[in-house]
């Protein structure tokens, strides 16, 4: 779930980011087990291949995780560890990822209640938690939006949340293991040093 890049500098980042993928996995995984429904109906948005046909009578889920332009973002916690000539950097941040759904189906506006009900939940929350996601909890609710296609109208409920999702980054670099500190007395005619100092 970590990423690790290295730069041309020779500084090797790690990061807890998600990718988009592993953001959209996580939260399929959820609707599945809340909605106790097979994989194929829980479907991600703007799919590679396309996206498949169902009927006016089918329950379908559609999935759109994008990150949000939040002013939390924008914050940033540093600490600084050392051991030996390594210097350790870690930046810990939020990001924000707005979750919508678009439900389709006889059954999708209260399938959209269920949902939300579910992401108060305990066992839901700790499922989050394993990818270092936190619900936010102020949350609107489902809204039914029918759609006319094909001089039919389909049933569509719409809901969205948001997720705080908790990055740990950090940067290894080289530090300076010792420092070198000449004393002079002041007679100028010395000219060796009285003392080198080196931290412990």
């Amino acid at each position: 779930m970590s990423t690790t890049t290295t730069f041309s500098s020779g500084q090797t980042l790690t990061s807890s980011a998600l990718t988009q993928t592993e953001a959209e996995n996580a939260i399929q995984s959820l609707l599945v087990q809340v909605l106790d429904v097979p994989g194929s109906t829980v479907r991600p948005s703007w799919p590679t291949a396309g996206a498949p046909a169902f009927d006016i009578t089918d329950d379908v889920c559609f999935l759109k995780a994008t990150l949000s332009n939040d002013r939390v973002n924008r914050s940033r916690d540093t600490a600084h560890t050392g051991s030996g000539e390594t210097l350790t950097v870690t930046v810990t941040y939020l990001r924000v990822w707005d979750i919508g759904l678009a439900l389709y189906g006889p059954n999708s506006f209260d399938r959209a209640r269920l949902i939300k009900s579910a992401l108060l939940m305990g066992w839901t929350q700790r499922s989050l938690a394993t990818n270092n996601l936190a619900l936010v909890l102020d949350m609107d609710d489902p809204r039914r939006l029918p759609e006319l296609f094909a001089s039919q109208w389909w049933e569509r409920s719409d809901f969205s949340f948001r997720l705080n999702e908790l990055v740990t980054e950090t940067t290894t670099v080289p530090s300076i293991a010792s420092v070198e500190i000449d004393l002079f007395t002041q007679d100028t005619s010395v000219s060796q040093p009285v003392a080198v100092i080196t931290p412990q």
